[in-house]
Order: C-alpha cells, then structure tokens, then sequence
C-alpha cells in the first residue's frame, strides 16, 4: 500500500472535494498517511489515497478500494464514532459488514448508506 503523497492527495482534492470547497473545510492530519475534512454537514475521511468515509447530504459512502485491511476498517469506524452513528463495520468469517442500526449488511466498495 503507498502511503498518501502530494500527487495522491492533490488529485483527491481536485476530483473527489473540489478546490473550492476544500479551501473552507477545517481539516485535521489523523496519522501519517490519514486525513479529515470536513465542513459544515460534510466528513471526508482519507486514508492513503482514498477516501474510506464520506458523508455529504446524499448520505454515507465507504470505499476502502479493495484493501479491507484492520487500519481502513478502524477509519471508516472513526467516521461513524465521529456522527455518534450506530453503526459500525467489523468482520465475521474474513467477510465484512456493516451493523447498520441492528441490521446486516454486507460491505462493497461505493456502498451508500442514508443518513
């Protein structure tokens, strides 16, 4: 896995936030290769080069592209912790799923929850 550069993270801003945007968001270096922004209603969890957790007015989306690794698992459950949410993702039999308020479901990269 790469660890977030100024290319990776220049792109996901330019693509995913928008410049504009991310010039009034608040942000906040979570580790060495993890970030958030975030402004008003809007959460944008980064983890290497993608990003784990997005909450905007359509809802949440979680993508980990491919690496379900404990270290994404932890962001996106960062990002739930951080709406007092209850949900939370964990894995059962090395497949992963989403406790989405006392429901089951079963995680996929672009999986998009209602708020």
């Amino acid at each position: 896995m790469n660890y977030l550069n100024k290319k990776h993270f220049t792109d996901i801003i330019d693509n995913e936030i928008g410049k504009d945007n991310y010039k009034s968001m608040n942000s906040e270096r979570l580790s060495s290769n993890a970030f958030m922004f975030s402004s008003g209603s809007s959460i944008y969890i980064i983890y290497v080069d993608t990003i784990v957790f997005k909450l905007d007015d359509r809802g949440i989306t979680l993508n980990v592209n491919g690496w379900k690794t404990d270290t994404s698992k932890k962001w996106i459950n960062y990002g739930f912790g951080l709406m007092n949410a209850n949900r939370n993702l964990y894995k059962k039999d090395f497949e992963w799923f989403i406790n989405d308020r006392g429901d089951e479901i079963k995680y996929f990269d672009g999986i998009e929850l209602i708020y």
